[in-house]
């Protein structure tokens, strides 16, 4: 922020308050005098009074030692003048008066007394007081009339007890209990008639000197402004005072011309600016941090400062106060005390304000400004010069106490009154965040980023750099500028993924990042620093390690409770388990209850019916209308890890979750894998044309599946055993849209698993960079953000719109090995295509006009029952031969009412099907693009390829994307092709020897009733080409493919950031 923006940001409140003091004569009578009075030959014996208003005494700190207070009292001495009608010094009766006090009564003046013989005639007189005794002796050699009295030069002497002359003219006119007069007669001779019944005289002295005393008021000041207030002091006081008339300071250049006052160039010299020894003080030390301080809320009180505890304002009478002479500068023409007063934004004056020789109040503390906006601090020197008003006026009128109150406003540093700011500044450019491996993007300046201009690369290519450059700008104000070398500190941290926040870690992780200083520039102003992240050491495990030293959990550990309580929180058609033991959930229909309350959106589509085809009304299964528990038993339908849940410890527990029943299940051997158990009704109906024999209809097919018909499951529920979501790892990635709207992703598939192999997981940390000068600090932040380095592994596949998992698979056209129970002994699925999930409705050698088959729309109760049976729909009736058109019908919000999570979801409590938009920021369009110029994509050089290996393409295993434009972080998904709708549910598009494969992803919005988006992506090699014609593929929301199609599920947060 520029000190030039604001004005008015300091207003000085001045109050002049007279200091004169009364000398009187007193008389026999006070009445008039009249210049016809008769003068008689005799002498007159007068006896006196001095009436005075003294100066309250004042406590003046100097620089080296503070004088004490009891020297600042009313009259010491006092030495009175007579002149004669002719003007001429009378020294018979010119000379020192003994006095005594005298008592005041109920009056505020003071009074002294003294008696004098003088012959009635006519005087001019004048009273001199606490003149000291060398300046008495000169003043009794040069003084032979009114004038030498009057212009009679008082030298200033930095010694309070000698700069408190009086003078004053006697005058026959006084009323008892008057004010002190102001100086309108102060310059005006009286001459007297002296008889003896006009015998009282009197005279306001006045005192050469005044005094000036400051407050503090930061009431109008922003927050996070803070002035520490160190002390004030006077410059450029005059060197001296004229006695009886007014005087101003002079340069010493000047000649008595060019000065143009008698009055600056009387008797033996001018009248210069010289400088004071007096201070207050406010603040002890150096350290401004020790310094009282004025912020909005508060302004330190004298009690807060000084020792004694009786002064509660700083304008008090007896609050410390500086002195000074008289110095009378007027207003002259032109002149201002505005620091810019044609308020252009530019400093009028870089030294005073208005007049050169004026007498000016500085204040000198330190400004430190706290803001969002607005940071700075430095030693700062508030400047007033003083007079009559706080603009135009220069005069310095003596007798009087000036009362400054500081008044701040805004952020108190602006263009306003003179303000000399040796501002530290400090500011820090931002550092770039990193990669996992240490790096940051760079773009390239080469392409044209604008996506307007033909050939555009909005991109910018695939560049990175290690060189993270900080600009430190750090110097004092001045001519020249002083480089101050800022303190650099350095405090790491460790992401904790179990917590969710920042752990400090400065002995495991610390280190990790080196700093290389520059060279300070030629202004002294900057100076840049590199600094370098290492590439982070990455965790290496498998899920299967972690499982196996994973804590046994409690017994029947609730699944819909995040610490395993007996309360139901949030419930889901697939339950996540990471460690050993035994585990229970409560029969409601998926996500009906979320966060311990009714879910009703999530089942209140009219289309959303249970194995009954009645609408649900209600989330417990056993509470909607026509439910039937009484014959009931456990199924696994099937699982993908050998003895992962064993089936003989299945159980439905109908006193579970108050009496609303639940399934308990025993982990048998932990390791990852994925199952299904369903409730079956064992009293259940078979479904029309569900019954078949498929031994005899299945083409070429070994004796699998046999005579079966329906599952007749009432619900299925999916039970995926990872590390995935338990701390190990993060819990999630953010990624941004085209958009830029943050989403939550899962790291891995839905179902995902490892097939076994390492993972490499890097670790979020970060370091904060504190740069400190003075009492300024600022952080920078440098983070190093985590990566997981994934095998392509295997996950299940889902059909549109459909809660439950198909198995998924590690080769081409196969299936992943599972295992089912048929009620008496396991048995084992395998690898083959013969074992691809059996079909819905009939699949004969010879297609005969979709007899038997039904639309998703018809037969979603019927999906219900039958959880491991893929759905192959209606297809145009003359195709007899792959590709195979699907002519489906199927309702659109079986995965979204209206963006909200249904129980037809298949993803686990917290997570739902993300909408079409979730994926957009992957193109540079945001929609599907065919060459790499326009994909946001890891290229395999910037890969781990080590890892992948080097017998098959790193693009058949997995495809990274990058989360933002930033490209420090990226999201890994596995190459894994999807399950036909039609063709036996073969896996189909899976990577092979020379074929990399393509990979699938649904979204929860459907094209129409037949073809939902998806997202898909499919890499071509390099292999030395360039990346920016390189094909084929990356459609972040396609819709060519059938809902009946069987694709993978990335499971998305139903929390999304800000």
């Amino acid at each position: 922020m520029s000190l030039n923006n604001t004005k008015h940001s300091i207003i000085f409140s001045i109050i002049l308050a007279s200091l004169a003091v009364a000398v009187t004569f007193v008389g026999c009578t006070d009445d008039p005098i009249y210049e016809t009075v008769e003068i008689p030959d005799t002498e007159v014996e007068i006896r006196s009074e001095v009436i005075y208003k003294p100066l309250i005494p004042t406590e003046v700190q100097t620089r080296t030692e503070a004088p004490e207070g009891t020297k600042y009292k009313g009259i010491k001495s006092l030495y009175i003048f007579f002149f004669d009608s002719e003007r001429k010094l009378i020294e018979e009766y010119s000379g020192d008066v003994n006095f005594t006090p005298a008592s005041s009564g109920d009056s505020t003046h003071e009074r002294v007394t003294f008696k004098k013989k003088v012959r009635a005639g006519h005087y001019y007189i004048f009273a001199v007081a606490n003149i000291s005794n060398d300046q008495k002796n000169n003043l009794k050699e040069e003084v032979t009339s009114i004038e030498d009295l009057r212009k009679f030069k008082l030298d200033w002497d930095d010694e309070i007890e000698k700069d408190l002359e009086m003078f004053g003219v006697f005058r026959q006119e006084y009323t008892e209990g008057a004010a002190a007069p102001d100086n309108e007669n102060f310059e005006t001779d009286e001459l007297l008639t002296i008889t003896p019944d006009r015998n009282s005289l009197h005279s306001w002295v006045r005192r050469a000197v005044s005094k000036v005393t400051v407050d503090f008021d930061g009431t109008n000041l922003k927050d996070g402004v803070t002035v520490y207030i160190k002390n004030a002091v006077l410059k450029q006081v005059a060197s001296g005072a004229l006695l009886g008339i007014s005087s101003k300071a002079v340069s010493s250049n000047d000649t008595d011309e060019t000065a143009d006052t008698d009055e600056a160039a009387a008797d033996d010299g001018k009248i210069t600016c010289i400088p004071s020894k007096y201070s207050i003080s406010y603040g002890e030390g150096e350290d401004h941090t020790n310094w009282p301080t004025v912020t909005k809320g508060k302004t330190f009180s004298p009690t807060d400062v000084w020792r004694d505890q009786s002064v509660t304002s700083f304008h008090d009478d007896n609050a410390k106060a500086l002195p000074c002479y008289e110095n009378m500068q007027g207003e002259p023409e032109g002149k201002s005390k505005l620091q810019d007063s044609d308020r252009d934004g530019i400093i009028d004056s870089e030294e005073f304000d208005g007049v050169d020789n004026g007498t000016y109040l500085e204040v000198e503390g330190y400004y430190v400004a706290d803001r969002p906006e607005y940071e700075s601090e430095g030693k700062i020197i508030y400047r007033f010069m003083l007079g009559k008003d706080a603009v135009r006026n220069f005069d310095l009128v003596r007798n009087h106490h000036y009362k400054i109150t500081m008044q701040f406003k805004g952020y108190g540093n602006d263009v306003d009154w003179h303000i000399e700011y040796n501002e530290k500044y400090l500011d820090i450019t931002y550092p770039e965040n990193v990669n996992y491996q240490g790096n940051f993007f760079k773009p390239n300046p080469n392409y044209v980023t604008d996506p307007g201009v033909s050939g555009a690369c909005p991109n910018a290519g695939h560049d990175f750099d290690n060189q993270n450059v900080i600009t430190v700008t750090s110097y004092a104000m001045g001519t020249p500028n002083q480089w101050i070398e800022p303190e650099i500190s350095y405090t790491y941290y460790m992401y904790n993924d179990q917590t969710g926040g920042w752990d400090i870690d400065n002995t495991t992780s610390s280190g990790w990042l080196t700093t290389t200083p520059g060279e300070v520039s030629g202004d002294n102003t900057k100076k840049p620093y590199t600094f370098v992240a290492s590439m982070t050491k990455p965790d290496s495990t498998t899920i299967n390690s972690l499982l196996s030293t994973a804590a046994t959990v409690g017994s029947y550990y609730n699944l819909s409770n995040k610490s395993g309580g007996s309360t139901v929180e949030n419930t889901a058609n697939c339950y996540i388990v990471g460690a050993p033991g035994g585990y229970c959930f409560p029969l409601v229909y998926g996500n009906a209850i979320t966060d311990g309350s009714t879910n009703v959106a999530a089942y209140s589509s009219t289309h959303i019916v249970n194995h009954l085809k009645k609408n649900i009304t209600t989330p417990y299964i056993i509470d909607n209308d026509g439910i039937d528990l009484s014959d009931v038993s456990v199924k696994l339908i099937w699982q993908d890890a050998e003895n992962l849940i064993t089936p003989s410890k299945i159980s439905y527990d109908p006193a579970l979750f108050g009496n609303k029943g639940g399934i308990k299940f025993q982990i048998g051997k932990i390791q990852e894998g994925n199952a299904v158990i369903a409730l079956i009704d064992n009293k259940a109906n078979e479904d029309d044309f569900v019954y078949l024999n498929r031994d005899s209809i299945y083409k070429n097919s070994v004796t699998i599946y046999g005579k079966s018909g329906s599952t007749k499951a009432i619900w299925s529920w999916h039970i995926w055993v990872t590390r995935f979501g338990f701390g190990d790892f993060e819990k999630n990635i953010q990624i941004r849209n085209h958009d830029e709207k943050a989403f939550d992703v899962m790291p891995v598939n839905l179902g995902w698993c490892s097939g076994g192999k390492e993972i490499k997981y890097y670790k979020r940390r970060k370091c904060k960079i504190t740069f400190k000068v003075g009492d300024k600090e600022i952080i920078r932040e440098i983070e190093q953000y985590p990566h997981f380095l994934l095998p392509r592994g295997d996950h299940p596949y889902y059909q549109w719109g459909r809660k439950d998992p198909f198995v998924g698979t590690n080769l081409a056209w196969g299936n992943k090995i599972r295992w089912t129970y048929n009620g008496t002994e396991v048995v084992k699925y395998g690898e083959g295509g013969e074992y691809n999930p059996p079909r819905l409705y009939q699949e004969p050698e010879e297609f005969k006009h979709n007899e038997g088959r039904k639309h998703t729309k018809d037969c979603l109760d019927v999906l219900v029952k039958n959880p491991d049976k893929w759905h192959n729909a209606p297809r145009w009736p003359n195709d007899e031969a792959p590709p195979y058109k699907s002519i489906n019908e199927s309702p659109t919000d079986l995965w979204s009412n209206n963006g909200k999570k249904t129980v037809y979801d298949p993803c686990p409590p917290g997570y739902q099907v993300g909408d079409n938009s979730v994926f957009t920021g992957f193109t540079t369009s945001g929609k599907d693009e065919t060459v790499g110029l326009n994909w946001y994509d890891v290229l395999e050089d910037n890969m781990q390829s080590d890892y992948y290996g080097t017998t098959s393409s790193i693009n058949s295993q997995v495809l990274e994307l990058y989360t933002d434009t930033r490209k420090i972080q990226s999201i890994t998904f596995p190459v894994t092709g999807y399950r036909d709708y039609d063709s036996k549910a073969e896996a189909t598009k899976y990577p092979s020897e020379d074929y990399n494969g393509e990979g699938y992803v649904w979204f929860n919005v459907a094209k129409d009733q037949t073809k939902s988006y998806h997202l898909k992506f499919i890499r071509n090699d390099l292999n030395g080409g360039d990346w920016k014609t390189r094909g084929i593929l990356i459609a972040p929301y396609e819709e060519a493919f059938y809902n009946t199609d069987g694709f993978a599920v990335r499971p998305i947060s139903t929390k999304q950031p800000k």
